[in-house]
Order: structure tokens, then sequence, then C-alpha cells
């Protein structure tokens, strides 16, 4: 994914939550939503700071996929936590740990083109082979590229819902 190609950052939506939850069941929302969607992920970080009575959790992930050898779509997904700490509550008649405290989460929409820099890299970025990608992008590969990234702002509204249904927030 570190090839010579260009990249487009587009579409970033921030939810943020101040509540009781579960880490692990908000996290696999997101993440079964897009193992369902068929994106691969990589986990780019993920730190726990412990406070004295609280901790703190930051977590950036990156869900890709390939859609040809010219174009790849990701979503960079940052996690942001802060004064978390243990409580028990009672659903369902049985007493539960969970984690109170805010929690953020952002999503980005990031398309590639070129991604591999074949038609870039292997030439040495030289002039004629720039200007031959320039006119692919412009007379063959926009009208693909514009349905991908409606797919790709398309999928980052559905898992961003399906969050909000979790934290038992209407869809916005």
């Amino acid at each position: 994914m570190s090839g010579h190609g260009e990249r487009e950052e587009f579409h970033v939506k921030v939810l943020n939550y101040n509540t009781v939850f579960s880490w692990d069941e908000a996290y696999n929302v997101v993440e079964q939503y897009f193992a369902e969607k068929g994106y691969e992920k990589w986990e780019k970080y993920a730190h726990e700071y412990h406070r004295k009575e609280s901790k703190e959790v930051h977590s950036e992930l990156h869900y890709f996929k390939e859609i040809t050898d010219y174009f790849l779509i990701r979503v960079k997904f940052i996690i942001n936590s802060k004064d978390l700490k243990y409580v028990e509550v009672e659903q369902h008649g049985k007493k539960r740990r969970m984690l109170s405290g805010s929690i953020s989460f952002k999503f980005g929409a990031m398309f590639y083109s070129d991604y591999a820099g074949r038609m870039t890299g292997p030439h040495g970025g030289s002039p004629i082979w720039y200007y031959i990608k320039e006119l692919y992008d412009t007379f063959y590969y926009n009208m693909i590229k514009n349905k991908y990234k409606k797919d790709l702002i398309n999928d980052i509204d559905q898992a961003s819902n399906k969050l909000n249904n979790y934290f038992n927030y209407p869809k916005s």
C-alpha cells in the first residue's frame, strides 16, 4: 500500500459517546461489519494507559480492500477513550462488568489509485508515464472510481449506523 500512486482522503465521520458499554461488543460491531463486506484488517497501534482510578485506550485500525490491481480502498478507524472505569451493570437479571467513560470513533475514507506504482514506480516516475496515468484516470477510470468511492462512503455510513444502534442512539 505504499506504492507511488495517488491517495485521496474524504468523508470523515466522528461519533462521540459518554456512557456505559462493553469494549468487546462495541469493537465487534465494526469488526464484523467490515469482515462481512470483504475488507482485510491492519492494526496500526493499540495503546492502553492505566491511571490511578481510570484507564485510556487509543487504537488505529485500517480496513482495506483491493478493488483491482490499480485501485484500493481503505477505511481509517480511530478509537480514543478516556476516563474509563469498570462498573457492574445488571442486564437481563445478570450482573455484567462493563466500562463507563468517554469514547470516540473516527472513520475516514481513503481511495488509492495506482497504489502499487505500476504506472509510475517501475519507470522511475518519468513524465510520460505520469501523463499516461492522468489520461487513464481522466477518461477511463473516473467512472469506475466514482462508483467505488460511493460504495466506500456507504460502508462508512452503515458501520457508523451500526455503532449508533449499539449505543442506543437513533440513526442520524
